[in-house]
């Protein structure tokens, strides 16, 4: 640890004096110092998964230590799964963020054919009661080729059957007759569309300032206004009234 650290011997016990010392006191403070300790830190290679353990006034033996040392690899198992399931949730947040950035109605389809999620422009589309899409995302999602604008691309996870990602790429060709008849529908100014052009195709005002030329936080301004004047309260909203324009 000390050559890890970069630290001497000297350096590497003086700090562990240190923390026995606070350590200690600690103790001493919730009147466990004189308790004997069976733990154990339960690892996935260098990440620390947990520390399980317990205190009791009387010596462990060694066969209780054998015996924790016995249940140690049921342990990680155990928070390895459970740090899984957090992920997963990390990961379906991921999706949501990365389906609203792509600027055009997406859905994740089933191989049987029904959404499974859908971003905000989806939603929308879906709402509207469109049969003829209804039947290309469950045609796709059978390997049937689709007439018109739908892409499918296979997701494949171990342990689930095939899903689909489909894209609708005809919204891109029509935002540009969109924007405009926004524009004058929600008296938005020159710059206000010109935003709003690069929002609905998942930029963000980083990149928006970036690419006009001028401070973010005048990107900021503007986005401001567009809420306002299209009457939504956030970005995945504005950009689900932008694709409900029909």
């Amino acid at each position: 640890v000390g050559r890890r650290l970069g630290l001497s011997e000297a350096e590497l016990d003086a700090i562990h004096q240190r923390v026995m010392a606070r350590s200690g006191a600690v103790f001493r403070q919730l009147g466990v110092e004189n308790m004997a300790w069976l733990r154990t830190l339960v690892c996935e290679g260098p990440a620390l998964l947990g520390w399980v353990g317990i205190g009791r006034v009387e010596p462990f033996n060694d066969r209780e230590q054998r015996l924790l040392q016995a249940l140690t690899p049921s342990l990680q198992r155990r928070l390895t799964v459970e740090t899984r399931l957090r992920e997963s949730g990390l990961m379906t947040t991921a999706l949501e963020v990365a389906m609203e950035a792509l600027g055009r109605a997406a859905w994740v389809v089933s191989s049987s054919g029904r959404v499974v999620h859908a971003n905000s422009a989806g939603k929308v589309r879906l709402e509207r009661g469109e049969p003829e899409l209804v039947e290309q995302l469950k045609r796709g999602a059978q390997g049937i080729p689709c007439s018109g604008p739908l892409t499918l691309t296979p997701l494949r996870t171990p342990g689930l059957p095939a899903h689909y990602l489909a894209i609708d790429t005809g919204t891109a060709s029509s935002a540009a007759a969109r924007v405009h008849a926004l524009s004058a529908r929600w008296s938005l100014t020159q710059r206000e569309s010109e935003v709003l052009t690069h929002i609905v195709q998942g930029e963000t005002n980083k990149t928006i300032a970036s690419r006009l030329g001028c401070a973010e936080r005048t990107v900021e301004v503007h986005v401001t206004h567009l809420l306002s004047k299209a009457q939504v309260e956030s970005r995945s909203a504005l950009i689900a009234r932008f694709f409900q324009t029909s």
